[in-house]
């Protein structure tokens, strides 16, 4: 996914967390190993993975909150660039108009109210997404390592609007779409 945002995309700053030993810096400007004491164990049973690997949250949670970039673009690993130079404009546009206004913005995963889906999140750093990253992260560990993080995002976003104003977007659908499946025909 990343190779092809930095295709598409040859001047944006792309960053990872992984503990893998190495990273293909042609891909990655910016490489941070988690801590190991910050590596939760994770729930092979929340959720609908085929491959029984163990998911959590937090871990991703954390270090969201101690991103080094003024805009972070936060994207699953099953989401791909498309487009020469979407990436690009929108992470331009966002910088230029202080994303728009919006403190957060995100995917919605379904039609009507707005429901977080974190698979694709963008935010700016301000106080007010710094408090809703502690509350976000504190939620989560109250309802549990693994559970789903989305669900305490959508608390968290509720109440730092209604007590600090945080300003809460949506991600237009063309930034905002990544496969469940594929399948070869």
């Amino acid at each position: 996914a990343a190779a092809s945002f930095r295709n598409l995309n040859p001047s944006i700053s792309i960053g990872v967390v992984t503990n893998a030993e190495t990273v293909d810096n042609k891909t990655f400007d910016l490489h941070i190993q988690p801590r190991p004491d910050l590596l939760f164990g994770g729930s092979t049973t929340n959720g609908d993975w085929g491959d029984k690997l163990p998911r959590q949250w937090l871990t991703r949670l954390y270090y969201l909150a101690h991103s080094p970039f003024e805009i972070t673009w936060a994207l699953d690993s099953n989401v791909f660039a498309c487009t020469p130079g979407s990436a690009q404009a929108f992470l331009d546009g966002a910088l230029e108009s202080s994303l728009w206004g919006f403190d957060i913005a995100h995917a919605n995963q379904r039609d009507g109210p707005m429901y977080p889906h974190n698979f694709n999140l963008v935010y700016r750093w301000t106080p007010r997404t710094s408090n809703l990253m502690r509350d976000w992260l504190m939620l989560q560990i109250r309802r549990g390592v693994a559970s789903d993080d989305q669900k305490t995002l959508q608390f968290a976003e509720l109440r730092q609007a209604l007590s600090g104003g945080l300003s809460v977007g949506q991600v237009a659908t063309e930034y905002a779409a990544a496969p469940y499946n594929a399948y070869r025909l």
